[in-house]
């Protein structure tokens, strides 16, 4: 179920240069949102920017009334957020699209995050944090590996890789997956991050025969499937991101 809510900013934390964390007070939301999910946030009252930012969910405390979101300042609507004050209001709706769905007979799951794109991972690892978790995280530098603590809290094997060897292993994320497979039996994997690291992990659970779920980024407008402006190709046709996604069975995708 969609609900808007005049939500109350508790805090808004720079993370790292260009890296926030916002929590906000939105009860109907916490109490419907999902891993994988994502809200909709008008960032001022006036027309520009006209168009809500789409942000996926970071995590949820439904005792609160919470959600936290993690954001990157890449234009106009994020550097206005990154500006907003606790008590502020902004207007948000969600929880909107589909979000991860884990078989109830899989035990063994692997999360492989690349940058910010762990969020919604974290959020993941926390609500099933009964099955034998394994996290691979990648990023160009150590200040490009989010959420390590989140996975750890949850219970799962972290796997850290980073492109100039700054932090972890040095090399991409794709080295670890191949060395946790090869170790361990996965029975599904879930991944969120930079899409030619998501066509990649999706080959190799291909060829292991593994399901693999991706969650996509596209650039949206209404957020609700009406405008067809978030649409990717799959082998039903085209599909839109925003409700038909943003997770999808990698198998369905035409990358």
């Amino acid at each position: 179920m969609l609900t808007i809510e005049n939500a109350k900013i508790v805090t808004n934390q720079e993370l790292t240069r260009d890296y926030f964390v916002m929590t906000l007070n939105c009860p109907k939301i916490s109490a419907l949102a999902r891993p994988g999910q994502f809200v909709n946030i008008h960032v001022l009252e006036n027309t520009d920017p006209l168009l809500r930012r789409p942000i996926s969910i970071y995590d949820i405390d439904k005792s609160k009334g919470t959600i936290k979101i993690l954001y990157f300042i890449k234009g106009k609507g994020t550097n206005i957020l990154k500006n907003k004050k606790e008590e502020e209001i902004l207007s948000v709706t969600g929880p909107h699209g589909n979000g991860f769905v884990v078989h109830p007979d899989s035990k063994n799951i692997l999360l492989v995050g690349g940058g910010f794109g762990t969020a919604p991972l974290a959020f993941l690892a926390k609500e099933i944090k009964e099955k034998n978790i394994f996290t691979a995280i990648g990023g160009r530098t150590k200040d490009l590996i989010f959420c390590e603590k989140d996975f750890k809290d949850s219970g799962a094997k972290v796997f850290i890789s980073t492109e100039d060897g700054s932090y972890g292993e040095k090399g991409l994320v794709t080295e670890n997956i191949i060395k946790i497979l090869n170790q361990n039996k996965i029975d599904e994997i879930f991944t969120v991050g930079p899409s030619l690291m998501m066509k990649a992990i999706a080959e190799i659970a291909k060829k292991r025969n593994i399901p693999c779920h991706v969650s996509l980024e596209e650039r949206m407008a209404c957020g609700v499937g009406a405008c067809y402006g978030c649409v990717c190709k799959t082998k039903k046709g085209y599909e839109t991101v925003c409700t038909q996604g943003p997770v999808f069975d990698s198998g369905e995708l035409e990358w």
